[in-house]
């Protein structure tokens, strides 16, 4: 794997490249569970995903596959909690989401920032079904002016 200014990848970022790996196979099984309406499952295996994958502003150097993982998962458990009935804990993880995004999308590396950049409307849009459940119209119109 190669950064996008041509220099090899330290060990760090190898290492954190194995962890995305897998961190995005057992969020692939929470995705399973999820279509399969075992909401608390799926909410489990997104949490076990996003302990295995270090939060982007921990590593050395931004890893465009890990933020992918990272805020998929967070924006899928968010998705999870929706459905479940938790409006508060799925504001938190799709805003967490949003912000991880955000945060990796100022590094000027990433080829594929416009695939993050959908990820985080699904996230907002997420996030504003939680806030239109919890009665917050407010915040919830701000982020549907996003998506």
């Amino acid at each position: 794997m190669m950064l996008h200014d041509g220099n090899s990848v330290d060990p760090h970022v190898k290492v954190a490249s194995q962890e995305t790996r897998r961190a995005l196979k057992v969020k692939e099984r929470g995705n399973l569970v999820y279509r399969a309406g075992r909401f608390e499952k799926a909410a489990q295996l997104y949490s076990l995903a996003l302990s295995i994958a270090p939060a982007a502003c921990d590593l050395r150097a931004a890893i465009e596959q890990l933020v992918h993982v990272r805020a998929a998962c967070l924006a899928n458990r968010a998705a999870a909690l929706l459905a479940l009935g938790w409006h508060v804990p799925a504001v938190l993880d799709a805003s967490s989401a949003s912000a991880e995004i955000v945060y990796a999308t100022n590094d000027r590396r990433l080829e594929n920032r416009r695939e993050l950049r959908k990820l985080q409307k699904k996230a907002l849009s997420r996030r504003a079904l939680a806030y239109r459940a919890l009665g917050i119209t407010r915040r919830a119109m701000l982020d549907e002016q996003f998506v």
